[in-house]
């Protein structure tokens, strides 16, 4: 029996979706040789949930019955589910498909073709336009509407439909994210009934169940400028070889429909022609959405500036890129009962999400030739400005750990960008990416030159500038906001700011790589291209006498010491630097000694660096030149760490998640995922590193209680090394927990008594107003050894309004510069001197084990690849290191 029939009787006469008969575009016919979503499905679009084989198995029904359909398997994702896309348009195009897409790919280059060619290109070649639906997946009236849109596409025989077909070529992406629509569609089958009450718990659904990430827990829509997931890297790499002139992202679910134009800030590199086409594409969907009566809201709280959404991440490659919100379905669930008393149902938002899309579809059509020519002529106008800005290329230098830099040349290069080798050194006045320093600069052979005259000028510009500005009619907004805000009582509503995300990502930052821009280039004839991702490729060692060493600082070394610990193999870390055979080590350099370790080392070892790509130093003595010999007691004989990362409540779904991914996907560490309700429960003894990722305060005071922090302060004090990021540092820092002697600086626990001193004076300081997103400078001291490893300053983002003071009792391993903390980003005036110099990373000892906190996430949506080392030292060196090794 269909879900749909399964609704209520309560509700039956009160919800559209099961009373009404179905239109779903006005003045539609379809050919009735084309099955029909019920025929194949047994139920209509919005009625009831559909799975994703259902959905594959629909797609490729009619690929059978219609020349129009066309599907590509391009991906597959972490739960092995296939990703599709799905070309339709007419027969005759369908025909030449490859030629069309190929035709419109000589826009990418407004090198090889002329003004003439493009506009020839354009008079005769339908646009592409691309409809992406279940980016978040538990937003399901996006999945249904996708299917509809394509039984709709393939069966229609009206006039509308048939200019569609003619004009443009709709690529159907039907399920970005399968792994989040298929748990929540799941979780909805099993408890839905379609009660409208929102306090039904089909409205309110789990920790893992109901929410829109994927696998890793990982948003999709945050990722695509950094493409950590296998999603993401697919759908990235299909938007490049299809260059759609539109690209419309179906999401939910707030209470009124949403659709473009954007709200403020637009990101800076966006042209003013992408700007009216938006405005186009707007006022005809109003108009689709007015001749209907439906409530919709347009110009506010989504914006276009981070170019991680799929909305600017297309616009930023000459696409119109808009975001739709939908009004039903996704957490709504079946039906809804909404503020204003209205009913919403699945079928609402489906219908919805439908009709903005044929709607968006027909514009184009309209406007195919002046739409196709633009987007020839967004990338013609980028190179032309380039010509006259002052940023003519970045250099990216190798530095101490190449792997980070050839792994942002490898990203870059997947977001379709031009990157070079220089061949021989050269001098350039060149200003720092970091702080703008204007230096004359001599580099080596061997850096990468991503120049800005070329096709992808406004990405390149987007990810590798320091900070992208904010709109001075945006800034304008949050300054009255806050001028407001500070006139109200404590109490008092405030105004919000307006930040719908962070501000700021440049990628050399987050990657740690030593960046710079130069007003001059490089000649050409000094320069290779690199055309894929650079690999190290380490020359086999010689047979050791007395040992192995390698350097601590890069990817590589991080998964090679997890191999050997995996292989029952012994791991020692040289805590003192030193020389030997002529060349300089730093503190932190790993030994692997032959003494220790079976014969198979030295052929195994040798196998898994040329895997990992770390290189290997044979040494054949203990005897070092300068420094401290490596039988010395500061070569310390690394305890393989049993990790415990603490998930579900009360953690963040995507703080867990990061830390998911990051240990068991980049750096291959095993862990053991432990429910913070169990706790209270598990035998904490198996464990010797417990990581509490970011989560709210609050939430872990509920979660953990009284007596779970009282359990964790034993096990820490057995020897435990407890990591607490963010909120969980917050819960950590309360006086009724304990757990470290810092302090949030805007409480005054009553247990203090200088505390209750200074309250007798005055009032606290006033919190400061939250970050919404800003990369500070953190310098690490490397004598700790949580800064093994590291190049002091590493760049961090700061999201937060929580400021820690010093722990009266740790080290203070990591804190905000003292001069310039905020490195880009927006903060407020009055926010810079309270964050300078403020505790960042700290290590506290207790009994014989320690507890390490982090003010801020160094593991947020995996990008910050310079700060992970922090978090990886804390879980892979922590357990080895009691108070007599708390510094080295």
């Amino acid at each position: 029996m269909p879900r749909a029939l399964l609704v209520p009787l309560f509700l039956l006469a009160s919800v559209t979706a099961f009373a009404q008969p179905r239109t779903w575009w006005p003045g539609s016919t379809y050919d009735p040789a084309i099955p029909t979503p019920k025929a194949v499905l047994g139920y209509e679009m919005g009625d009831d949930y559909t799975e994703h084989g259902e959905m594959l198995a629909y797609m490729r029904r009619l690929e059978a019955s219609s020349k129009r359909v066309k599907v590509f398997s391009v991906g597959t994702t972490n739960e092995r589910r296939e990703i599709i896309l799905v070309a339709v348009s007419a027969p005759e195009n369908m025909a030449r498909l490859e030629e069309i897409r190929t035709a419109v790919a000589k826009f990418r280059d407004p090198r090889a073709i002329g003004e003439a060619q493009a506009r020839d290109i354009a008079k005769t070649t339908p646009a592409i336009a691309w409809m992406n639906f279940a980016n978040d997946g538990n937003e399901t009236a996006a999945f249904e509407a996708g299917i509809q849109l394509a039984y709709h596409l393939a069966a229609g025989t009206d006039a509308a439909t048939q200019a569609i077909l003619r004009d443009v070529v709709t690529v159907i992406y039907p399920a970005h994210n399968p792994d989040s629509h298929s748990r929540h569609v799941t979780w909805m089958k099993a408890s839905a009934t379609g009660n409208p009450d929102p306090w039904a718990q089909e409205h309110r659904g789990d920790w893992r169940m109901d929410t829109n990430n994927n696998h890793y827990q990982i948003d999709l829509n945050r990722d695509a400028a950094f493409l950590s997931q296998v999603e993401s890297r697919t759908i990235v790499r299909e938007l490049h070889r299809w260059n759609p002139v539109v690209f419309v992202d179906h999401h939910g679910n707030p209470d009124r429909f949403f659709f473009p134009p954007w709200a403020l800030p637009v990101n800076a590199q966006i042209d003013a022609r992408s700007r009216q086409w938006v405005e186009t594409y707007g006022k005809d969907i109003a108009a689709a959405f007015d001749r209907n009566g439906w409530t919709y809201f347009t110009r506010q709280v989504f914006d276009l500036h981070y170019p991680g959404y799929y909305d600017s991440y297309p616009s930023l490659n000459g696409a119109t890129g808009m975001t739709f919100e939908t009004d039903g379905g996704g957490n709504k669930g079946l039906a809804y009962k909404l503020p204003d008393g209205r009913i919403t149902t699945l079928f609402d938002g489906t219908l919805h999400h439908f009709t903005g899309a044929v709607t968006s579809l027909v514009t184009t059509a309209k406007h195919r030739e002046a739409r196709l020519f633009d987007l020839y002529r967004f990338r013609a106008s980028a190179m032309a400005e380039a010509a006259t800005d002052k940023v003519k290329q970045f250099v990216l230098v190798p530095g101490a750990d190449p792997s980070r830099a050839a792994e942002l040349v490898d990203l870059l290069v997947q977001h379709g960008v031009e990157v070079y080798r220089a061949t021989g050194s050269f001098a350039s006045a060149s200003h720092a990416v970091a702080t703008d320093e204007l230096t004359k600069k001599t580099f080596e052979a061997g850096v990468y030159i991503v120049p800005t005259s070329q096709p992808q000028k406004r990405l390149i510009r987007t990810l590798l500038d320091r900070e992208t500005p904010l709109e001075e009619g945006f800034l304008d907004t949050v300054r009255k906001a806050k001028t407001y805000n500070d006139g109200v009582g404590e109490s008092a509503p405030k105004k919000s700011y307006g930040f719908y995300d962070i501000n700021a990502w440049s990628l050399p930052l987050a990657y740690g790589v030593e960046a710079y821009w130069s007003e001059d280039f490089v000649p050409t004839s000094s320069l290779v291209p690199v055309q894929g991702a650079p690999k190290p490729d380490p020359v086999a060692p010689a047979r050791a006498a007395f040992g192995y060493l390698f350097a601590w600082n890069a990817k590589g070394a991080t998964r090679l010491v997890s191999a050997l610990w995996k292989d029952k193999y012994q791991v020692a870390l040289a805590t003192e630097p030193f020389t030997l055979g002529g060349r300089a080590f730093p503190g932190g350099t790993v030994l692997v000694r032959t003494g220790t370790n079976p014969d198979s080392l030295h052929q195994r070892i040798a196998d898994l660096a040329k895997t990992h790509g770390v290189e290997l130093v044979p040494i054949n003595t203990a005897m070092v030149e300068t420094g401290r010999d490596l039988g010395d007691r500061t070569v310390v004989d690394l305890e393989v760490p049993s990790v415990a990362v603490v998930t579900e409540l009360p953690t963040s779904t995507t703080a867990y998640g990061a830390i998911w991914y990051l240990l068991e996907s980049r750096y291959q560490v095993p862990f053991t995922a432990l429910r913070g309700l169990d706790l209270g429960a598990a035998d904490l003894s198996k464990y010797n590193v417990i990581v509490l990722p970011d989560g709210p305060t609050q939430g872990y005071a509920r979660v953990l209680g009284e007596d779970g922090a009282a359990r964790l302060k034993e096990w820490v004090r057995n020897g435990g090394t407890l990591v607490c990021i963010k909120g969980a540092a917050v819960w950590a820092s309360g006086e009724k927990v304990g757990l470290t002697t810092a302090r949030d600086r805007y409480t005054l626990p009553p247990d203090d008594k200088d505390a209750k001193d200074a309250t007798a004076k005055k009032d606290p300081p006033k919190r400061i107003d939250t970050v919404p997103g800003a990369f500070v400078r953190v310098n690490v001291d490397a004598q700790h050894y949580l800064g093994t490893g590291i190049d002091s300053p590493v760049f961090a983002l700061f999201r937060s309004n929580v400021v820690f003071n010093p722990s009266k009792k740790g080290a203070r391993v990591a804190s905000l510069d003292g001069e310039r903390p905020v490195v880009a980003g927006f903060v407020f005036d009055e926010s810079r001197d309270p964050l300078k110099g403020a505790p960042f990373v700290w290590d506290e000892p207790t009994g014989r084990g320690h507890v390490t906190l982090f003010a801020d996430d160094v593991t947020f949506r995996t990008f910050l690849h310079g700060a992970h080392r922090l978090l990886l030292n804390a879980i892979l060196i922590g357990p080895s290191m009691g108070q007599e090794q708390q510094r080295y």
